[in-house]
Parts: C-alpha cells; sequence; structure tokens
C-alpha cells in the first residue's frame, strides 16, 4: 500500500520529514566517523616512527640490492632533507661536523698551506702562522719535490688542490729553497693549532690600510679590530676592507665586526625565526672607527654573515662596496645533534638588512645578476689572484723553464745583495736578467710559444715574487701583488682620490689660518695627497726612491744650491687644480715649502700669475740624473716633489699652460 505525502495531515508529514533528517544526520555522522577514523589511523601509521623502521627493516630483508640498515637510514634522511627544499641542510657524519665546528671554532685543518701548481711545479703560496707548517719551519716559496715519499710529479695534483690535508701523525715533505737551492726533508707534525681569521694585513701606502679577513669564525671581530688598531698606529687613515671569498660564519661575530664601523645603536640586522611575531634586532655595540673611510671588497664568495657586514655597512652609508655580486645567503643555520655520530644540519631563520630588506641568492653574473648584494663599482674581474700566477694558454715545458728562469734571477739577486733596492729598480735588473737567459738557444726551444713582451713581464714578476717570498716580505707581497689586482686599484683610486675634507687630518699645520675661500678647494686628505704624490713619483721616475720626510731632508731642502719647484704635471680633466711640482739642485735660493703655505705660480721668464695654490703633501726622493736610466749607470740626484692645490674660483681653465711654471713667492699662513 502507498501513501502519498499530499493525502497525510499537517502533523503527520511534520512529524516524517524529522524522522528523516535525523535518520540523515545519524548516516552521516556514521560515514563521517568512519572518513575520519581512517584518514587518523593512516596519519598515525606515517607518525609512528616504526613504520620507518619497518619499511626499512623490509627493504634490508626482502630487496634483491639492499645495503646496511645504517646506510638505508642516511639515505631516508637525506631524501627528507631533498624534500623540505633547503640547499644549505645536510647530515653531517662525524668527521664532517668536526670539520665544520672546526671551522666555526677557528680550528686549523690540515698542515696549514695554501699551495701553487706552476706547471708541474708545485710550491708554497702562504704558511698559516702557528700551524704544524710554520712549526716545522716551512717557508712561503718552497718548492714541494716529494711529499711522504711520492713525487710530486707522480702525484700531479690538481690545480684546486689548495691545501695538504694531514692523514697521519707525521708527513714527511723534501723540499727545494732559495737562494741557495739548497733541498731539505722536513716532517710536519700533526697538532691542533688556531687559524686565524684575518688572513693578510699591512699598508697599501703610507695612510692606507688593507686587512683581508677569510672567515667569520670565534674571535674574528677581536682579530679584526686588533689588525686595524695595528695599522692605525702606523698612520694608516683609510682602510680597504677584503671580504672576498669570504663564506661567512657566526652571525654574532659577523654582527661585532661590522659594530667596530658603524655608530653605536645602529641596527646591524634583524633575525626571524621560524613561526616568530617579531624579529631579533642586533644593534651596533663595540663602535671604534665610526668615521673612517672604508672600502669593502666583494665578490661571487661573499656570503652569510660577510654579507651581513656588507650590507650593514652599506646601508649605513658607511663604505664603498668594488668588486662583483655577493652570493646572496640571507638565511640563518643551526646544527642538530641526532646522536654521537650524526648531526642535522638545517635553515632556521632569514636575517635582514638594516633598511628591512631580505637577501636572495644570487642568480646571473655581473650587471645581469639577481640577488645578493650589487656592489657600487662592478668589475668583470674582481677576483684574488695569485702574483706569481701563469696564463693558463702556456705549455707545461713553457711554464716550468720560466719558473726556473726567475728562480735564478731571484737568487742571484740575493746572493749579490742587491734584492733591497727599490721594487722599480729591481724589476728592471730582474727584467734584464731574464730577457738574457731567454736569449740563449736552450730556452728559445723550450719558450717558442709565448711573446717577449708578455714573457718578459710575467718572468719579472715571478723573479720579483720569489724574492719576496724568500726575504718573508709579507708586506711588499701585498702591495706588490695589489698592482694586478683590479679590485684593490679601483679602491685606491676611490680612497687617493675621496673628497674627505682635509681639515679631518691632522696631517697639516695651521688649518685653521686658511681662508674660507681657499679652503672648499682642498678636497683631498693630506694622506690621500701623499698617496697621490707617490704614485705620480712612481709613473714619472721608473726608478724613484722615496726618501722620509727627515731632519735631514728638511735640511737639504733649504740649501743653497736647491732649486725653485718646477710644475711637471696636471691633473686630469676632473682634477685639472693639481699641480705637480719637483725641484733638484741645481738654481739657488729655494723656498722652505711646507704643507700648508700659499705659493704663488711664476712663469720662468719671470712673470707672476695671480693664482695662488696650496701646498699639501711633499716628498723628497732621488732618482737617476737620466730619464730610464738606472741608478748603478747614472748615479743618483736628490729631490723634492709637492702636490699643490688651485683654488676652485681660481683655477684656469687652461691649466695645461701651468706645465713649466714655477712654485714661489711663498707665504706662511701660519704667521698671517
Amino acid at each position: 500500500m502507498r501513501v502519498s505525502v499530499a493525502t497525510l495531515s499537517p502533523l503527520s508529514r511534520r512529524l516524517l520529514l524529522s524522522s528523516v533528517s535525523v535518520l540523515a544526520l545519524v548516516v552521516c555522522f556514521a560515514v563521517g566517523t568512519r572518513v575520519g577514523a581512517e584518514r587518523e589511523r593512516a596519519r598515525d601509521e606515517w607518525a609512528d616512527g616504526r613504520l620507518l623502521s619497518t619499511a626499512i627493516d623490509s627493504v634490508r630483508a626482502n630487496a634483491l640490492d639492499s645495503l646496511p640498515s645504517d646506510e638505508l637510514i642516511r639515505r631516508a634522511v637525506s631524501g627528507m632533507l631533498r624534500e623540505i627544499h633547503d640547499p644549505y641542510a645536510a647530515l653531517l657524519r662525524p668527521d664532517t661536523y668536526k670539520s665544520y665546528r672546526g671551522s666555526l671554532l677557528g680550528e686549523g685543518q690540515g698542515l696549514g698551506l695554501s699551495l701553487r701548481l706552476q706547471g708541474t711545479l708545485l710550491s708554497v703560496r702562504r704558511v698559516a702562522d702557528g700551524s704544524p707548517a710554520a712549526l716545522a719551519g716551512m717557508h712561503r716559496g718552497d718548492r714541494i719535490l716529494a711529499w711522504n715519499g711520492v713525487s710530486v710529479d707522480d702525484k700531479r695534483p690538481r690545480p684546486e688542490s689548495d691545501s695538504l690535508r694531514a692523514r697521519r701523525d707525521n708527513t714527511d715533505l723534501l723540499l727545494w729553497r732559495a737562494p741557495f737551492g739548497d733541498t731539505i726533508h722536513i716532517t710536519v707534525k700533526r697538532a691542533a693549532w688556531h687559524a686565524a681569521a684575518v688572513a693578510e694585513s699591512g699598508l697599501l701606502t703610507d695612510s692606507i690600510g688593507y686587512v683581508r679577513l677569510t672567515t667569520i669564525s670565534q674571535h674574528a671581530s677581536t682579530e679584526l679590530a686588533q689588525a686595524v688598531e695595528r695599522l692605525e698606529k702606523r698612520g694608516a687613515r683609510q682602510l680597504v676592507f677584503d671580504l672576498r671569498g669570504n663564506g661567512g660564519g657566526l652571525l654574532e661575530e659577523g654582527v661585532k665586526a661590522a659594530s667596530l664601523f658603524l655608530r653605536k645603536n645602529d641596527i646591524v640586522t634583524s633575525v626571524v625565526e621560524r613561526g616568530a611575531r617579531k624579529s631579533q634586532v642586533y644593534r651596533a655595540t663595540g663602535s671604534r672607527w665610526p668615521t673612517m673611510p672604508l672600502v669593502l671588497l666583494v665578490d661571487a664568495g661573499t656570503a652569510s654573515a660577510a654579507e651581513i657586514i656588507v650590507a650593514s655597512l652599506r646601508d649605513h652609508g658607511r663604505a664603498l662596496l668594488v668588486g662583483a655580486p655577493t652570493y646572496g645567503k640571507g638565511v640563518v643555520q643551526r646544527v642538530v645533534r641526532l646522536s654521537p655520530d650524526l648531526s642535522l644540519r638545517l635553515t632556521t631563520a632569514r636575517w635582514l638588512t638594516p633598511n628591512g630588506n631580505f637577501l636572495e641568492r644570487r642568480t646571473g653574473t655581473g650587471r645581469a645578476a639577481t640577488g645578493g648584494i650589487l656592489p657600487d663599482v662592478l668589475l668583470d674581474d674582481a677576483g684574488v689572484h695569485d702574483p706569481a700566477g701563469v696564463p693558463r694558454e702556456w705549455s707545461t715545458q713553457s711554464v716550468v723553464r720560466t719558473v726556473a728562469i726567475a728562480d735564478t734571477a731571484a737568487m742571484q739577486a740575493l746572493r749579490e745583495g742587491w734584492s733591497i733596492s727599490p721594487v722599480p729598480v729591481l724589476e728592471e735588473r730582474m727584467r734584464l736578467h731574464v730577457m738574457g737567459e731567454r736569449a740563449n738557444q736552450r730556452s728559445r726551444s723550450a719558450l717558442a710559444q709565448t711573446s717577449s713582451a708578455q714573457w718578459s713581464t710575467v718572468a719579472t714578476r715571478l723573479a720579483t715574487v720569489k724574492m719576496l717570498e724568500t726575504q718573508s716580505l709579507n708586506e711588499e707581497l701585498v702591495r706588490y701583488a695589489a698592482r694586478d689586482d683590479a679590485a684593490i686599484r679601483a679602491a685606491l683610486d676611490v680612497l687617493v682620490h675621496s673628497a674627505v675634507p682635509v681639515t679631518a687630518s691632522r696631517d697639516m699645520d695651521s688649518l685653521s689660518a686658511i681662508p674660507a675661500s681657499v679652503r672648499p678647494s682642498l678636497t683631498l686628505r693630506v694622506s690621500a695627497a701623499s698617496t697621490a704624490l707617490d704614485i705620480w713619483l712612481a709613473a714619472h721616475y721608473r726608478a724613484v726612491q722615496l726618501l722620509p720626510d727627515s731632519a735631514r731632508a728638511t735640511r737639504m731642502l733649504t740649501r743653497d744650491d736647491a732649486a725653485w719647484p718646477r710644475v711637471e704635471s696636471v691633473g686630469d680633466a676632473t682634477r685639472s687644480d693639481t699641480l705637480y711640482a719637483v725641484s733638484f739642485d741645481a738654481q739657488p735660493d729655494a723656498p722652505t715649502l711646507r704643507v700648508g703655505l700659499r705659493v704663488r705660480l711664476a712663469h720662468p721668464s719671470g712673470g707672476t700669475s695671480a693664482t695662488w695654490v696650496e701646498v699639501i703633501a711633499r716628498r723628497p726622493f732621488c732618482a737617476p740624473r737620466r730619464a730610464g736610466a738606472l741608478p748603478h749607470d747614472d748615479g743618483l740626484r736628490y729631490g723634492w716633489a709637492y702636490l699643490a692645490l688651485a683654488s676652485r674660483d681660481a683655477r684656469a681653465t687652461t691649466s695645461m699652460a701651468y706645465r713649466g711654471w714655477l712654485l714661489a713667492d711663498a707665504t706662511d699662513l701660519a704667521r698671517r
């Protein structure tokens, strides 16, 4: 019997619909409960660590090509790390963990050697202070003939192998050493040692210091501060801070290193951790040199904590960046110990620049690069180069023969004592020696593929580097290498010609007495002006030897047979108010030109210009009597070089006409 809902009374219809709704709810609840239970059960299965253990046991027991349990676990964890798409995550085994932890703590790895490969010849490029190699008596420039009884020619190490790793307690080395070509045996004993974060430091000029920081390990900021302080005591007023190849390290040390050059409480960086609503702000606390002019050198190897330094100094306007775009590692990592033998390295936070920007990983190169930190002065070749490098296109035979000739020249210079000559003189003598060697028949066949001009340049450089290394003249090596380093040259150009008010310098006498109308023209710091003068002298007098500005030199300046300074050169188009003048001992009545004097320009015929210039630097020197001659052939003559600046309102539009004019009619502003 079928009953139509339409025939039911209203009350019956309401009761029927209520019953159907309740039944539907009961059914839905039952189905939902069952589905939810199944899902929960599935989640429980995957959440249970026993499932992973069971899977690994099953693979080990049943798979056709299985692996040991520990290897299966390692690969399972490695697969998990790949799935979270963290490029810096890694599973660290004991040796890897020890190496990683040691690099952060500044613990030295291996023997403490950096090597260079020239053809088949392997030599020591650098020996780390306090390392096992240094304690054993190894020197820069030593050539390694054999390692643990095996000839280097047989091992044929790759050029990228930059250090020897001590795999046992003692490492036996057979070395060749200049200047007498001795063959010696050395045993290097493996030991714990501290790897300094500051790899190189020194004065590039009288007033410009150089520091290269290679890692941000524990105490790196302290070592950096000590290096800069030593340079400052020696006269450094500006700094080239080299962070090329610095892969970073400890965040806190990076903050401390940046703080040295910032004002107190300046923001260095902010760190945003997982799930945190607010960032943790790191501020500068140990300010030491908040106004020192800085140039930072960076490249694609500058990363992580090193980029924190770069970003903070850039955002606060404290430094000019020179080089190539940085790596772009704007994250923070931590290591989690899983067991005594295994650890996880995971990314746990991001850091922000003082301006509040995240740093993305760099892609592309040059001006097309995105991510990282783009320098202010972008260079095509910003890398650190070995001053004893050889052209890649040269044959092995040419390289080996060239190195042998360079070694012979260096050893002769050391044995005969003329290695103490100024570098320009030394290089000229080296060039004459190596060209004489090339001329003999035995060398000609081995060097047939190289042009004479290129070969003489390379061979002279190799001989000079060998001589400096053998004498352990590390600072001289830094300065010599800077000549072929595009980034350092660019940094010097910036600092030497930087528009730093001269009144900030303590080197100039009676600055307050200089009229305000003249003061704006003095845009070079006195120390930078001295550097510019040195560069000019080296360029115009190839065998120039700079002398100290001493009391004896002052007596020489004021003697009766000294000359009025004659303008020999003027600045380029951007510095046409810069005048370089030189006086020798040819004419009488020399004025006493001290830094801070106001001087008129006098025409050689006797007429006097209305233009006044200010002497801002001077340098006594000696040079051969004829251009291009060597001191031992022509003798020396003594002179004074001056750098003077004309005030901008008096600068002549035809400043080139001042070449040959005299600096005369001196008036000491201190007496006015």
